[in-house]
């Protein structure tokens, strides 16, 4: 399974990058078949995110920040220290006391003053699991479960 590590210096080998100049502030990724496809977010210093998915070779078109995004802090690949695997080998410990079955894994790594993974899985039984993990020290910081139902507007 590739890291966002690696995705990353995939990225910075490929011509669609080569040129380009931001600040990495989130990725994404869907879990399927043990495989990730990554996507990495940068900000560029006009508040601009760019989305690249470097399995794929793509780039997005750049867009404006959202007003919630230009907070976004850069991510110092480095600094994390708590990598995919030992987060998910985290997170399936923790699953383990729902017993539920998992339809899609949605991943993402945010840095908002601490580093962390975050964790959103869909249940056959419409559940929304949200587990975030702290990318520095695996302590959880976040370990929650909702009905898809809460989220109907009345």
């Amino acid at each position: 399974m590739q890291t966002f590590k690696e995705a990353i210096k995939d990225l910075s080998k490929q011509e669609i990058f080569t040129n380009f100049k931001g600040d990495l502030v989130s990725v994404f990724g869907i879990l399927e078949k043990n495989n990730i496809t990554w996507q990495l977010n940068y900000k560029d210093n006009e508040n601009n995110i760019t989305t690249f998915t470097p399995s794929e070779s793509k780039k997005s078109e750049k867009q404006k920040a959202l007003e919630e995004d230009t907070n976004l802090q850069t991510i110092n690949a480095e600094e994390v220290k708590v990598d995919i695997d030992k987060a998910l080998e985290i997170l399936n410990n923790i699953l383990k006391e729902y017993n539920e079955e998992i339809t899609k894994t949605i991943i993402s790594l945010h840095k908002k003053d601490l580093i962390f993974w975050n964790f959103t899985l869909l249940t056959t039984s419409l559940k929304v699991i949200n587990i975030r993990i702290n990318a520095i020290n695996e302590e959880i910081i976040l370990n929650k479960v909702n009905s898809v139902l809460e989220f109907r507007k009345n």
